[in-house]
């Protein structure tokens, strides 16, 4: 009965499909637009290939040429035995001669990391459906009846741990399938340190065993971050403040996460942690020994040694809850506590214009705060400057710009002439000057970085979040309505027509606002933190990659219009999401959202984003954006007589 009520329900297909669907489409774009994360050049890979038996040679060797020095030889040190398994972890692998592989973009499948959150959120949600009894009087029948307690428990944690490994079992194959469709298959039965991106994996094992090991590692992972938040449902009534105490656990964990240094006495502190369990990519993308005293202790065995005794504590402690816990028959003091704050804001917001109220209701009762939460901490952890750009030459620009950023001048292009690093932009000035345009000496890298086509795949990432992030906060703008009855009663009064229509699209758009200025905010400051962005007013010509427009437009009109269109976009799929919620359930939103996302990847993939560098797209650009207002036009008219439909 409970693999029917929860599995196999409607909601639980509907929600397996989303996110199968939605892990291909985020695959598919990592595939596309992220190669370099687990791809290096085919010189690079046939010279790690040749390499790979010297280098584990060298590890080997630089360990007994260390041994050798007095500070390394102290008896029950760190050093010492470090020095000492680093040897005999290498030893293992001494032998392993890794194989040229003709697809060697297998490895996408070990360094994507969207799945482990899809695999999080399905068994989130079945924590929801097993807590769903508390809210009637179920919660009471079940506690009475003989296979009600500890029996029930062991059956839906037996669901929840076949059901999260079938789940991620059908996500790998899934990605599986896009990689040998997209570049074909490939063997999988060489050692897997034939991808470059596994090289520190220490263990003599084929790609096909190292996958299951993996899937394993972050399965358990993943199984105990649920267990955690389904013993705060268990020991906290209130689903709101259960909510927020998970919230603030994670907040905290990361904090430790990214706060204390591999150096640290506490570095042990980033490995038992809850967070860390979320996503584990990095246990086999790197080799580390951690310091507990004067043992060193892999960060790999640290880490299953923590999700082996915490998966076993938080089983016992929520077997326990199941058999000796009574059912809540009235709220506790956090609970009345935080209604009469509820109800404070609640009066205060009285005189408050609708709107407000509006955003209320999405923001509070329909829980979009946190979402909104996830989508800003999504945006700040994709600041890596390990993805910037940094050469010798490189620093030789910013120093020239530095001081000869601005208007050309007769002095500044005498500096440029001959210099054999500065040629490229000193062609450049000549045949501006030579067409008889203004140009302006700028320095262009921090611009490629923001708005060139090396920046597609980070701004197209960025637009997918905030386009999932409004779809969660707004889906249920009318379906809310709907399900509490209100819709006969709205529009059977004058003010619950047009007027109401108004204020809720009132709402929507400065949601909407929001998630684009925090999208506009992440990209500028992911790029200004590391390069500059000066000479605004500069004609856009003046960027070598933009000299093919020749409309009179500065750099900073070019960044608005880059910007205005994105926000055209957001504010599109917004009235389409609230169209879909006039019409739709909010289950069947949740079909509908494949459909969504297809035609916002369509946009991503063809609007002003790419291809924006010539006078021609810029025309086909504003043809697309008339479009896109019409279709706002419609979108707003007809979900304005939503009565048709019902």
């Amino acid at each position: 009965m409970e693999w029917k009520r929860v599995f196999w329900s409607r909601k639980g297909i509907y929600l397996l499909l989303f996110l199968l669907f939605a892990n291909a489409m985020t695959f598919y774009h990592y595939l596309q637009h992220d190669s370099d994360k687990f791809m290096i050049g085919k010189e690079q890979y046939e010279q790690y290939i040749r390499d790979y038996p010297e280098n584990v040679q060298k590890i080997m060797d630089n360990g007994k040429r260390l041994a050798a020095f007095a500070v390394f030889r102290e008896q029950d040190s760190f050093a010492q035995t470090n020095i000492e398994k680093t040897g005999r972890d290498y030893g293992r692998v001494k032998d392993v001669r890794p194989v040229r592989l003709d697809h060697p973009e297998v490895a996408a499948l070990f360094s994507y990391e969207w799945v482990h959150l899809y695999v999080f959120i399905f068994g989130i949600w079945m924590v929801f459906v097993f807590m769903s009894g508390r809210k009637g009087s179920m919660d009471i029948m079940v506690h009475a009846c003989k296979n009600g307690r500890a029996y029930l428990f062991l059956v839906r944690s037996s669901m929840m741990f076949l059901c999260m490994i079938a789940c991620s079992f059908l996500l790998y194959l899934s990605m599986y399938g896009i990689v040998v469709w997209k570049f074909g298959p490939e063997s999988l039965c060489v050692p897997v340190q034939s991808l470059p991106v596994l090289e520190k994996v220490t263990f003599p094992v084929s790609i096909v065993q190292f996958m299951f090991i993996a899937l394993g590692v972050q399965v358990s992972g993943s199984i105990l971050a649920v267990l955690v938040f389904w013993l705060i449902s268990v020991r906290i009534p209130s689903a709101e403040i259960g909510m927020g105490a998970y919230i603030l656990l994670l907040v905290t964990e990361y904090i430790l996460y990214s706060t204390v240094s591999l150096q640290s006495n506490l570095c042990f502190l980033r490995y038992v942690n809850v967070f860390f369990s979320l996503n584990v990519t990095e246990l086999w993308e790197s080799y580390f020994n951690v310091r507990l005293g004067g043992s060193a202790v892999s960060h790999v065995f640290l880490f299953l040694c923590f999700v082996s005794v915490f998966l076993t504590v938080i089983f016992i402690l929520l077997l326990l809850s199941a058999v000796r816990g009574y059912p809540v028959t009235g709220k506790g003091f956090i609970t009345k506590l935080l209604e009469k704050v509820v109800a404070f804001i609640r009066k205060k917001m009285a005189g408050l214009p609708v709107v407000f109220w509006e955003l209320y209701k999405l923001l509070w009762c329909q829980r979009g705060i946190v979402v909104l939460f996830l989508f800003v901490w999504i945006l700040w952890g994709t600041m890596d400057d390990s993805q910037m750009f940094f050469t010798a030459e490189q620093e030789y620009l910013n120093a020239f710009f530095e001081d000869n950023e601005g208007i050309v001048t007769e002095e500044k292009l005498k500096k440029m002439e001959g210099d054999p690093v500065l040629q490229q932009q000193y062609e450049h000035v000549r045949a501006n000057m030579a067409a008889g345009r203004e140009v302006w000496l700028v320095n262009e890298r921090g611009y490629e970085v923001l708005i060139g086509e090396e920046a597609d795949g980070q701004r197209n990432a960025d637009a997918f979040v905030a386009g999932v992030s409004l779809l969660l906060m707004l889906s249920g703008s009318y379906t809310y309505e709907n399900k509490s009855g209100m819709f006969p009663l709205l529009w059977g009064v004058r003010r619950g027509r047009g007027w109401l229509y108004r204020r809720k699209h009132m709402a929507a758009e400065m949601l909407t606002f929001v998630v684009w200025g925090t999208m506009i905010w992440a990209e500028w400051n992911r790029v200004t933190a590391y390069y500059t962005l000066h000479c605004l007013a500069a004609p856009v010509q003046s960027l070598p990659f933009l000299s093919e427009i020749t409309l009179p437009v500065t750099i900073g009109g070019f960044l608005a219009m880059i910007a205005a269109a994105e926000f055209l976009i957001l504010y599109t799929f917004k009235n389409l999401v609230l169209f879909l919620s006039v019409l739709c359930s909010k289950v069947q939103m949740v079909v509908l959202a494949g459909g969504v996302f297809l035609i916002w990847n369509i946009w991503l993939e063809t609007w002003i984003v790419k291809g924006t560098f010539t006078d021609a797209s810029l025309y086909v650009r504003c043809a697309e954006a008339a479009v896109l207002v019409a279709g706002n036009i419609l979108l707003y008219r007809v979900g304005k007589r939503r009565r048709y439909f019902c």
